[in-house]
């Protein structure tokens, strides 16, 4: 069985009753890792074995979709206030031990100091100048709860929002559902991390998350909880994510004379590789959702990244793909002048929207905790510059 260390009892009992209550059920959970707790902060390592395999496997039924359960809050603890007729016992259970185990470890306090909604919640005009970063349904229903005023619709919207994982459950045609991660959960997240793996057969489905052996980690077990650069962490988990080196752009409008206009937006949805264009093989993380409607010169984006130096090339190569579908006919010189141009566009806009983000919080106090707003800059407007720097001297 997975060895359990933990300084708080009452959370290492929790633990092995997570795990007991799982194994039971049928998960297969490396005897080999140690799923650890310290300072409430957990994390999974596997000191003795650095071989890459699979950790944890989970069937989709041990999942636990969020909308079987009605939430709330009394102080800093989590409350299941009522439950659904179609959970199943085990997931009754299994949320009943995940909300002890938050609660043991004071995770809603821990989200309340670092969650910059709540934190920044009272600057307005920060706050706003924040969503322009960013526009997606998530953000979208910030700003709706924001203008209800009320801290605990906040603070459990954006809670869950660190705890879900939006799958399809059993068939690869179901409708997609936000779902607890019962253990997985404890999993912290690296870009070079792990991914969620579904494995689907004609009966159900199942969850795999595997260790990749990453270096100066401490044996920890990382899962990559997607495509995030240091503004996205912050945004949505409370932390500025130093590991990752590419850049989202922020959302833009652009009209490029002679081939129409572009739609940047700031959402999570990929191609499949499927899809792929021949022109863009090879893309993989970097490849955005497009839609060319050609008819009325327009071409949209689900993202765009400014990429760091091992897919230096990418984000010109998503624009030509597009110019040409664009404009089919047009010679290769003219494209490749538009592709630089909107390049710095690009590149030029998002620089403006850090240098106005760390000058306008400059003048804020300490205890406004801006911190993070400052680094984030810093990084951001580093990684750009360097972009552009490389990308030049080719």
């Amino acid at each position: 069985m997975a060895v359990i260390i933990a300084d708080n009892k009452d959370v290492e009992i929790l633990l092995k009753e997570l795990v007991e209550l799982l194994q039971n059920a049928g998960a297969n959970i490396d005897p080999e890792i140690h799923i650890c707790c310290e300072n409430n902060v957990f994390s999974i390592r596997t000191p003795k074995n650095n071989t890459p395999r699979k950790l944890i496997v989970l069937s989709h039924d041990m999942l636990i979709p969020a909308s079987l359960f009605d939430f709330g809050l009394h102080d800093d603890a989590l409350l299941i206030k009522d439950t659904h007729e179609k959970a199943s016992p085990l997931q009754k259970h299994l949320m009943e031990i995940m909300v002890a185990l938050y609660n043991a470890t004071h995770q809603i306090k821990q989200h309340k100091q670092q969650c910059p909604w709540l934190t920044f919640r009272e600057s307005a005009a920060l706050v706003e100048f924040l969503l322009k970063s960013r526009d997606t349904p998530y953000t979208r229903e910030i700003q709706a709860t924001l203008k209800t005023g009320d801290e605990n619709d906040l603070t459990l919207l954006t809670f869950f929002k660190t705890r879900l994982l939006n799958v399809r459950l059993n068939k690869q045609w179901a409708k997609m559902q936000d779902v607890f991660l019962p253990l997985i959960d404890c999993m912290n997240h690296h870009p070079a991390g792990s991914k969620y793996v579904h494995l689907y057969s004609e009966k159900n489905g199942m969850l795999a998350v595997n260790y990749r052996p990453i270096e100066n980690s401490e044996h920890e077990c990382f899962v990559d909880y997607g495509r995030m650069d240091a503004l996205d962490s912050f945004l949505h988990y409370g932390f500025v994510n130093e590991e990752t080196r590419l850049v989202r752009s922020i959302p833009l409008h652009l009209n490029v004379e002679g081939f129409g206009e572009l739609f940047i937006a700031t959402m999570e949805t990929a191609i499949k590789s499927e899809n792929t264009p021949k022109a863009l093989d090879g893309l993989g993380r970097f490849l955005p959702a497009i839609q060319i409607l050609k008819n009325k010169k327009r071409a949209e984006f689900s993202s765009l990244f400014i990429p760091p130096e091992n897919a230096l090339f990418s984000l010109r190569r998503i624009l030509k793909y597009t110019y040409t579908q664009l404009s089919p006919n047009q010679e290769e010189q003219i494209i490749a002048e538009a592709v630089k141009k909107t390049e710095n566009l690009i590149l030029d806009a998002n620089l403006q929207y850090y240098e106005r983000l760390k000058d306008f919080t400059d003048s804020f106090s300490k205890k406004q905790n801006v911190e993070n707003i400052h680094k984030i800059c810093h990084l951001q407007v580093y990684k750009i510059q360097t972009y552009r720097s490389l990308i030049n001297n080719t």
